[in-house]
């Protein structure tokens, strides 16, 4: 929303150059708008999967991680993992590619302990793709067992 009395909604165009604001009468911060020449501004992206509980509620360990990816030269992000009752963000990896190139990166949890935990990537630079991510945790007890989701 943008402006008051009352707010209006905004439509903004965007590629894979960043974003332009569609239908203003003036220019925008980017100075843009209205003229006949654009300017596009790079968009940070984050993602954030589900919270995994495995079924239950009980605290688990998670232990590790790893996440499928495409990057390009340039591309920069990190990896946090965030656990629920204890509430905690761990960034446990820190991207920054030099080249074109399909990646497995694995991480620690940084022995995190929740009921569950999400991973959530902060995209600083560049548009990586990402294919897939899992978890995994060990639950206690005396039967205890590892669980990957």
């Amino acid at each position: 929303m943008h402006g008051s009395d009352p707010t209006k909604r905004r439509l903004f165009a965007v590629n894979d150059k960043g974003w332009h604001l569609i239908e203003e009468g003036t220019t925008d911060i980017t100075g843009t708008v209205g003229s006949a020449s654009t300017t596009s501004t790079a968009i940070s992206a984050k993602l954030k999967t589900r919270s995994f509980t495995f079924g239950n509620i009980d605290v688990k360990s998670w232990k590790r991680g790893q996440l499928g990816c495409e990057v390009s030269n340039g591309d920069q992000f990190t990896i946090k993992v965030n656990t629920t009752d204890p509430d905690r963000t761990n960034t446990v990896h820190t991207e920054s590619a030099t080249s074109s190139e399909e990646k497995l990166i694995r991480f620690g949890s940084g022995r995190a302990r929740g009921y569950a935990a999400n991973v959530e990537i902060d995209v600083t630079a560049g548009r990586p793709s990402f294919r897939h991510v899992s978890l995994e945790a060990i639950t206690g007890g005396a039967n205890a067992r590892r669980e990957i989701a």
